[in-house]
Parts: C-alpha cells; sequence; structure tokens
C-alpha cells in the first residue's frame, strides 16, 4: 500500500508518533510522583487524587495477592464507573495479572460464558449481579468474589441522599464462602510489593467481540495496544487543543467497552488528566459531573448523545473548553449529528461532533473525522500510525476508491488474538504480501478519493444496539430452549433512538398454536439469561422461513421482512 490521500488533513499532525511503552500502573505511579495533588478521579461528588489513586491501587494489589491472584492469573470485573472498577484495573497491571472487562448488565450465560473464556479465578462486581455469578462459581474456576456498593467511595451526606434504587442496589448483605465486601477486601494487611517485572507488551485485558463468526470471542490487549489507543485519537486533536495535567475527561461510556476505557479513563491517566467517572448513563449524573468541570474530551455512543440532548442544564453550562466531541460504536443519523451540534454552539464550544470508526479487534479509534473538512456520511479518516485500505472480501486484492469491499485496518492498536481461538486468529489477523499484518474487519465500506472512509454494512451476523454487541446466535439458543419452540431467528429493526432493536421469528412446534403467553414466556427467559439489549423487543410466530439455496435460515430476508414492517408503521 503506497497512497495515504489522507494525511492531507492532518495538518501539524506527524503521520506516526511515538507511543509509550510503559505498563498502565507505571504511568498511574509516575502521575502521582508528578502531580500528587491533582484529581485523578472525580464521582459523585468525591475526588480522589493521584496520590490517593496510587495507594488504594496499592492495596488493592496487595488484596489480590493476599486472595491468591498472581501474574498471568485473569479476574472478571463486571461494574459500572465507579471508583473500585478503576481501581481494581489498574491494580491487576501491577501484579502482572489480566483483567477481564465485562458489561455489569451481564445475564447469567453471559456472566459463565465469560468466566470459561477467560478462566477467571475471582470477579469484581457489583452487588446486584452476585445471583448471576454464584451459580457459576460452581461451574467455572471463579473461587473468589469481591462485591462492590456504589456507595463505597461517596461521603455519608451523599450516602444519605442518593437513592440507592437508581443504581439498581441490594438490599440484604450477602454471606457466603469466597464472598467478601471490597471494604473489607482492600483493608487485607497484605504486604504492598514492588511490581511484578512485567512489560507492556504482555498480555494484560480480555474484552469481548463477536469474532467473524458472530460469537462471543475473548480479545486479548497488551498495555501497548491501549497506550496506542489513546495516543492515536489524542494525535488527532488540532494543535491548539494539545491536552495538559487537569484536564478532564467525561467516563460515561463503560469500561468494558474499549472505545470507554481507553478515551474516558486512561487517555485522563496518560495526561494526568481527571476521569469524571459517570456509574448509569442518566443526564443528572452526566450533568453533575460536566458542572465539576468542563470535560477536555467527550466520548460517547448516538444513543447517549441523543439522551444528552434531552437535558435542558447540560446545554446550559459553558463547554468553551471542550476541545473533542467524538461518537463511536455505531452510525449517527445525519439529523442527531446536526443537532448535537447546534447545542454544542448554544454552549459556547466551537468544536462540532466527530464522528469515527473502531472494532475490538483493532482498539478503536482506528479512524477519525478531522475537525474541519469532513466528507458527510463519512466514518473519517485513518488516525496516526494507523493504515486502512479496502480489499475484495476476503482477499487482500485492493480495490479502487468508491468501490465497496471489506476495510481491512494495520495499526499497533492491532489485537494480539482471539483467546483460545488460533483458527479464528489467523481468520482475522492475516499478513498480506505487503508485509503488514492486517484486521479483516467483516464491514463493508468504500474509501473516497481524499481517504475519507464511508460504512455500508456488517458483514458478520451481529447487531449493535445502543453502541452494545448482540449475537443473534445466542439469543435464538436460548429461545429454542422453549418446549413450545420449533426454530428462532433473531434480526434487527430500527428503533428511534436505540438505532436498532431485537425481534425474534419463531416457528412452533406441529400442533402447538400460537399465544400472547408463550411470546411473554420467551422474552422473560431472554431477561433471566441476557442484558437488555440481548432480549427481544418484539416477537411474531411464522409457519416456515425463507431459506437460502443450501436450506438455511435466510436471515436477511427475515431482516428485510421486518424492517419493512417497522418502516411502514
Amino acid at each position: 500500500m503506497t497512497k495515504k490521500p489522507w494525511l492531507k488533513y492532518y495538518g501539524d499532525s506527524p503521520e506516526f508518533i511515538a507511543i509509550p511503552d510503559k505498563t498502565t500502573y507505571s504511568i498511574i505511579k509516575e502521575n502521582s510522583e508528578l502531580h500528587p495533588h491533582l484529581p485523578a478521579l472525580y464521582y459523585l461528588g468525591t475526588v480522589i487524587s493521584y496520590k490517593k489513586f496510587l495507594r488504594q491501587i496499592d492495596r488493592c494489589a496487595a488484596a489480590f495477592k493476599k486472595i491468591g491472584i498472581s501474574n498471568g492469573d485473569a479476574v472478571t470485573i463486571c461494574a459500572p464507573n465507579i471508583p473500585q472498577t478503576v481501581i481494581a484495573f489498574y491494580a491487576l497491571d501491577k501484579i502482572g495479572a489480566v483483567a477481564s472487562m465485562l458489561f455489569p448488565l451481564a445475564g447469567e450465560k453471559e456472566v459463565y460464558d465469560c468466566l470459561t473464556i477467560s478462566g477467571s479465578k475471582a470477579a469484581v462486581v457489583l452487588d446486584l449481579q452476585y445471583k448471576n455469578f454464584a451459580e457459576n462459581m460452581k461451574k467455572t474456576n471463579c473461587g473468589k468474589i469481591i462485591l462492590l456498593k456504589v456507595q463505597d467511595y461517596l461521603s455519608k451526606t451523599k450516602k444519605n441522599v442518593l437513592n440507592i434504587y437508581d443504581f439498581f442496589q441490594g438490599k440484604k448483605k450477602i454471606t457466603a464462602p469466597g464472598v467478601i465486601y471490597w471494604k473489607n477486601f482492600i483493608k487485607q494487611r497484605g504486604a504492598v510489593e514492588d511490581p511484578y517485572p512485567k512489560t507492556a507488551e504482555d498480555p494484560s485485558i480480555i474484552l469481548y467481540s463477536g469474532g467473524t463468526t458472530g460469537k462471543p470471542k475473548g480479545i486479548v490487549y497488551n498495555d501497548f495496544i491501549l497506550n496506542a489507543a489513546v495516543t492515536q485519537a489524542m494525535a488527532m486533536l488540532e494543535k491548539e487543543d494539545a491536552l495538559k495535567p487537569n484536564d478532564a475527561f467525561l467516563a460515561v461510556l463503560p469500561t468494558f467497552h474499549c472505545f470507554g476505557l481507553a478515551i474516558g479513563v486512561h487517555a485522563a491517566m496518560m495526561t494526568a488528566g481527571v476521569s469524571l467517572l459517570v456509574p448509569k448513563p442518566a443526564n443528572k449524573y452526566i450533568y453533575q459531573a460536566m458542572k465539576y468541570k468542563c470535560p477536555k474530551i467527550v466520548s460517547g455512543v448516538p444513543t447517549l448523545f441523543k439522551l444528552m440532548l434531552e437535558s435542558q442544564k447540560i446545554w446550559k453550562l459553558d463547554l468553551s473548553a471542550m476541545k473533542g466531541i467524538f461518537c463511536g460504536g455505531d452510525k449517527i443519523p445525519e439529523t442527531l449529528k446536526n443537532k448535537l451540534n447546534i447545542a454544542l454552539k448554544k454552549a459556547k464550544c466551537t468544536k462540532i461532533v466527530r464522528e469515527g470508526y473502531g472494532l475490538t479487534e483493532c482498539a478503536p479509534p482506528c479512524a477519525i473525522n478531522p475537525d474541519r473538512n469532513q466528507e458527510i456520511g463519512s466514518i473519517g479518516i485513518p488516525c496516526a500510525n494507523v493504515l486502512a485500505k479496502i480489499v475484495e472480501p476476503g482477499t487482500e486484492t485492493e480495490l479502487p476508491y468508491g468501490v465497496d469491499g471489506e476495510l481491512c485496518v494495520s495499526a499497533p492498536t492491532n489485537m494480539l488474538y482471539y483467546l483460545n481461538e488460533p483458527e479464528e486468529t489467523a481468520n482475522t489477523l492475516r499478513k498480506h504480501s505487503d508485509g503488514y499484518t492486517w484486521v479483516h474487519t467483516g464491514d463493508i465500506c468504500s474509501m473516497s478519493e481524499n481517504g475519507f472512509i464511508f460504512f455500508k454494512l456488517r458483514q458478520k451476523r451481529m447487531i449493535k444496539v445502543s453502541g452494545i454487541c448482540v449475537y443473534p446466535t445466542l439469543v435464538e439458543e436460548v429461545l429454542q430452549k422453549h418446549p413450545s419452540v420449533k426454530e428462532a431467528c433473531v434480526v434487527k429493526i430500527p428503533h428511534q433512538y436505540k438505532l436498532n432493536v431485537l425481534k425474534a421469528y419463531i416457528i412452533l412446534n406441529d400442533g402447538v398454536r400460537p399465544s400472547q403467553k408463550i411470546k411473554n414466556e420467551l422474552i422473560q427467559l431472554c431477561r433471566k439469561e441476557f442484558a437488555p439489549q440481548s432480549c427481544p423487543k418484539e416477537v411474531e410466530f411464522l409457519s416456515e422461513f425463507p431459506r437460502t439455496k443450501v436450506g438455511k435460515t435466510d436471515f436477511m430476508a427475515l431482516e428485510r421482512i421486518a424492517r419493512e414492517k417497522a418502516n411502514s408503521k
């Protein structure tokens, strides 16, 4: 690959930029030494300085060691954006362990899959989620559970005004073998040892994605990849918008999502900034965080920005200090983008929303629209350090500008591998004749003559609901457990603000008559197993499914039917 037409939009920014070859823990330690009194975390009125943050990380690392966690061991973190989540993440890095990041509202089956794929020996879990982990402790290697409460780092005053039900808090204290609450866990008197002698190249993070088959895969990163994701994104800021210590980053996207982990949290740590932790995407908590300090960087998904636009208070704040508003996770409708830009202007922000692109297999963002001269409908140009090309699907044959094909990306943010999936890894990470290793994204895109990428559709069978990956095949498996169901097919239908939701088509067993009772039972079955995004919003019974030439269910035909029906309402 020789042509890089997007470089003319870089301005003063270099094509390649150096990436810190440091562990994530060492970055926190340096900040604690250089900026001990600067805020590292803000959480519902509580401010944690870098000095206190490091002390909490060290205590947590010692506590992990005391319960038997050591280098190479995996620990699942299943919690929202609260201080314990971030403390545990960096503490695991200190001892050379691996953080397996899981959606905080994961269902029982999703918990089982995560614990099984990662081989986690322990889990750090919000108390609400205990029931989904309790049974799985018997089926997996997970022998310890550290339970968190959203109030753990709040003052008594804040605890009194906090509506615990707003955070789905459990009320009863849980007493069971292998279970310990965070406050007791972190008070354990273990020795605070020196960091494990790991490098930034050692595996340290597991995130989850669909892979090319649409089934969940454990995607392995090291610290260098996370550092690279932050570096290449921040390099796309205008020169006059360069980040400084004490700048704020809005952390409302959850940390199980690489975009949220990298830009909401780790970017703050790499610049000695403050991460504004928002435990739940509700405007009152977003407003509270932004009122404390105007964020320099805001990253979100279309659903989040649509929610924020409903707030009267947020857009009355002075947002003139805001320098980067990044939208990813899903395609943002032009109407929503325009409304957001109008709101930003009214709040004295001189910037516009910049749509980007990424996937877990190549830590996002891989592409971002420039601050100026955007091409309408584009997901952006490749970031610094990133190469991108459009090829004939499944090959390395590069296609001309304007022609649809598979997007391939080569960057320092390429994943290391799919955990325990060598064949799938080889299918996704491929070394081309140009000598570079490319991620075959499975996404059909085109590239303009100026290097702007235009997303068309996802080749792999995966659906995004509110920016969250949903796997129809897993939902179908659960639906087919119902004794009345013969076959199930799950497709997406358009939704006003979530962009997509799920619809289940069902063929019932012979002699079973369709009923509302069966519909309700199917939805309840999914609610037991999955997070809300993975639960069908509609169920329709059919006598037969459309089939492909080889007799498989033609889910694309069903999706077209569902979309036409939804649009006709």
